[in-house]
């Protein structure tokens, strides 16, 4: 699995610096732009985070990330004890005049303190899509059975479902383990279109997949689908720069 600067950068294990490498060349920039819809809850965010090429996140205010014209907000949140996570950010629920889009183009602009500025990368989003396009069905039936459909997608999206569950603790109550997609035992297929796939498909889970028992008592399915575009980062930043975009939606299904 590869974990991002940015990743890092937000969950901890970063060391910072005021200090800018000399040569462009060994900075490192990690660009993130995310569209996440569910339920509950959409949010739209871009994430940058300016590194060394040791891994040292670069940690300058007077330093600016544009995209699309628009100035990035710069912030260091503060973790445990002394840690420091300085990133540049939007976010649609705090900011405005920036919306994500599918499929249109988001050009990244570094501008240094003198003024001078430096093309980053430009990221097309991802294929339209929503939530409406997806949906698990029940499938009367004994034991109970459930699909997952999708229907007229314009690309191929990864696709995972996992397993929230309930287990006794040992004061005779039900604890709740929230399941996720790198969960062992999780589904994951590619649906779509492509070579031998429709744009639109149901998948009849695996009745194992479904099953309780008196220790582990099947609560909910979670669905998570994701397609994602990457860009080169222009030189002469580092090659270990990266430019992702990515769309994600997130489906549940309470059992039975």
């Amino acid at each position: 699995m590869v974990i991002s600067t940015l990743s890092l950068a937000i969950a901890g294990c970063t060391r910072t610096s005021r200090e800018l490498p000399k040569n462009l060349s060994d900075v490192v920039v990690t660009i993130e732009l995310e569209q996440n819809s569910s339920a509950r809850v959409s949010r739209d965010t871009i994430r940058a985070v300016l590194a060394t090429s040791e891994g040292t996140v670069i940690e300058r205010d007077d330093l600016q990330i544009k995209v699309n014209g628009t100035r990035m907000q710069f912030k260091v949140w503060q973790g445990n004890y002394y840690d420091r996570h300085p990133n540049y950010y939007i976010d649609n629920d705090v900011n405005e005049g920036i919306r994500i889009l599918p499929q249109k183009d988001y050009s990244f602009v570094l501008v240094m303190p003198d003024g001078s500025s430096h093309k980053l990368t430009t990221l097309k989003t991802p294929i339209a899509v929503s939530l409406g396009q997806f949906g698990f069905v029940r499938i009367p039936s004994s034991p109970p059975a459930a699909a997952f459909t999708w229907n007229d997608l314009a690309g191929p999206m990864r696709l995972s479902i996992a397993r929230s569950e309930q287990i006794p603790d040992a004061a005779g109550g039900w604890v709740s383990m929230v399941g996720n997609p790198g969960n062992e035992d999780s589904l994951h297929r590619t649906i779509g279109p492509g070579w031998f796939r429709p744009r639109s498909g149901k998948w009849l889970l695996p009745q194992r997949f479904l099953i309780s028992s008196p220790k582990r008592r099947l609560a909910m399915l979670t669905a998570w689908i994701q397609t994602e575009t990457m860009a080169p980062v222009a030189q002469p930043f580092s090659r270990k720069s990266s430019a992702t975009a990515r769309r994600k939606l997130e489906l549940t299904l309470e059992w039975p």
